[in-house]
């Protein structure tokens, strides 16, 4: 997304009510919707995502006069399954009158099926028509019903003490860069424009040790013995839906060190969601303006 400086994944969205959000837990922990359209990426894949390093959370809403907001947290993460899905949020700024979020920081995720909230003395999520971090019940309902005509009305999709009505709603999420993480990225071809590939027989996948061929590293190895993954039918080694998450079709392992087929955004800045290779430069997603396959017969 080139929201702020890009870099950003969608992890919700919600603007015309084609989507049900009052879904169960097993929904919620795979995700349901398209990115194309109204969606929640998936419990598990924030899981995933956000364990693996430093990310930051920010949402944006609107209502139906038109009116935007938006506000952000400097550090989020998910929790695992075994916790369900537990929320920690930190670091708030924004456009919005005060923190709402804040009561739904340490809180587990409850669907109507799998009672999570803070109150023993009713289900949260099913007295208010979504899948949430509940505590008791909620400031902030942005996975309630959506009717962007409400007056008032707690279980719509909402925002605030003064139950804000929404019409539209994004969550965004971005992993934050730091000198540790960039060693991790920093492989990828040299800066020449012509790949050739001729790897050593593999018998298993091998995603690390990777010999360098051709300049920093043979990255494309990493593909190898992968199979093919889209949004709609998920081959990934990871439990993540890689397809879904970095917008392409792809030999994706857990995820990507290169994203030929990710969404072309050439003016993004260290976005794996976009056509990128790591590292086209060292230390980054590079994103490409452009890229070119090319077979031959031997």
């Amino acid at each position: 997304m080139d929201t702020v400086d890009g870099g950003w994944t969608v992890i919700q969205h919600r603007f015309d009510g084609s989507q049900d959000f009052y879904r169960m837990w097993k929904e919620y922990k795979r995700g349901f919707g398209s990115p194309y359209g109204e969606y929640w990426i998936g419990n598990e894949n924030l899981y995933l995502l956000t364990s693996s390093g430093s990310y930051e959370l920010r949402i944006e809403m609107g209502d139906v006069s038109g009116l935007s907001k938006h506000f952000s947290y400097s550090n989020f993460s998910v929790a695992s399954e075994n916790e369900n899905y537990t929320l920690t949020i930190s670091g708030f700024s924004g456009h919005v009158h005060f923190d709402s979020m804040a009561v739904h920081n340490l809180n587990q995720f409850s669907t109507a099926d799998r009672d999570n909230d803070a109150t023993s003395a009713w289900n949260c999520a099913e007295d208010y028509s979504g899948g949430w971090w509940y505590d008791n019940c909620l400031l902030v309902n942005l996975n309630g019903r959506y009717d962007p005509t409400a007056t008032d009305d707690a279980k719509a999709m909402y925002c605030g003490t003064d139950y804000d009505i929404l019409a539209a709603s994004q969550l965004f999420q971005r992993a934050i860069i730091t000198e540790t993480s960039l060693c991790y990225y920093a492989a990828g071809i040299d800066d020449a424009y012509e790949l050739s590939y001729t790897p050593p027989p593999l018998t298993t996948k091998q995603p690390r040790d990777i010999p360098v061929k051709y300049g920093r590293m043979d990255a494309f190895r990493v593909l190898n013995f992968y199979q093919f993954s889209t949004a709609d039918k998920d081959n990934e080694v990871s439990d993540a839906n890689c397809a879904v998450i970095y917008h392409g079709g792809w030999w994706y392992s857990s995820c990507h060190v290169g994203n030929f087929n990710g969404r072309y955004d050439p003016t993004a800045f260290n976005d794996p969601s976009a056509m990128c290779w790591v590292s086209f430069n060292i230390g980054q997603y590079s994103v490409l303006k452009y890229s070119e396959m090319m077979i031959r017969p031997i």
